[in-house]
């Protein structure tokens, strides 16, 4: 009995980290891949890359899952790491919601330059990483503001039009 729990634990295990990798390669080779860099191949050429993209991230798997164990408690460290993004993540729904001048220029500089000084905050200072989020949100709404009000000058009110059929 003891050695079927074992078993069932195992396989619990190894699905769970076959759909990350299985995923994760599906997503660099259709939202990434197929997109930008190689548009036109034959269904073959995508499925020799979704071969590389698992092997690729299995072993980035591996080599963070080296480094992870110096990390701490594992609750701490997946927020830790999660609050490097999730400011960002934030900034750009609230951009969303909230501002409906800002545009893909305005959301996409927001975002980078809020990530940008989430690192930095991470970096140089001895701030709480919980900070993180709320720094990042602010940032990417004052850039993507800013941004928006600069480049994108187009005449429109709303998000997107809606055309009458007459």
């Amino acid at each position: 009995m003891v050695g079927l729990i074992v078993a069932v634990i195992f396989s619990a295990a190894m699905s769970s980290t076959s759909g990350e990798i299985n995923s994760l390669s599906a997503v660099t080779v259709i939202d990434i891949y197929r997109r930008h860099v190689k548009p036109d191949a034959s269904d073959r050429h995508y499925l020799v890359a979704s071969r590389i993209a698992t092997i690729f991230w299995g072993c980035f798997a591996m080599v963070f899952a080296q480094y992870g164990r110096n990390f701490g408690a594992l609750i701490q460290a997946v927020n830790v790491i999660g609050s490097l993004f999730y400011g960002g993540l934030l900034g750009v729904f609230v951009l969303a919601f909230f501002f409906r001048g800002v545009g893909a220029n305005g959301a996409f500089f927001g975002v980078l330059a809020g990530e940008a000084a989430i690192f930095a905050a991470n970096l140089f200072t001895n701030i709480s990483f919980l900070w993180y989020n709320v720094i990042g949100c602010l940032v990417v709404i004052a850039v993507g503001v800013a941004v928006s009000k600069v480049f994108d000058r187009s005449d429109r009110n709303e998000p997107f039009e809606i055309k009458k059929r007459c």
